[in-house]
């Protein structure tokens, strides 16, 4: 399947030990398997990201699992605007 590019909101979720995932603008839960960059990992974070479906095993069963090619945090630009 081929990469979309969409933004969405970075949530660290309790579950199973914890995790970060995202999302989407559309309300689409997306779980990250090879993880967020770190300037990414904050709660809230508002991110733009490519990326692409792919089909793992997952013992957090929480959201459509991707893998991330690009990821750009918003935020900074966000706030030059206030």
């Amino acid at each position: 399947m081929d990469a979309n590019r969409e933004r969405g909101t970075v949530r660290h979720q309790s579950l199973e030990g914890g995790f970060w995932g995202i999302i989407a603008d559309n309300g689409t839960k997306y779980l990250p398997v090879d993880g967020l960059p770190p300037d990414a990992r904050r709660e809230g974070a508002r991110i733009e990201f490519v990326a692409r479906p792919v089909s793992v095993i997952s013992a957090v069963m929480w959201g459509t699992t991707i893998s991330l090619s690009s990821v750009r945090v918003l935020d900074a630009e966000a706030s030059t605007e206030e």
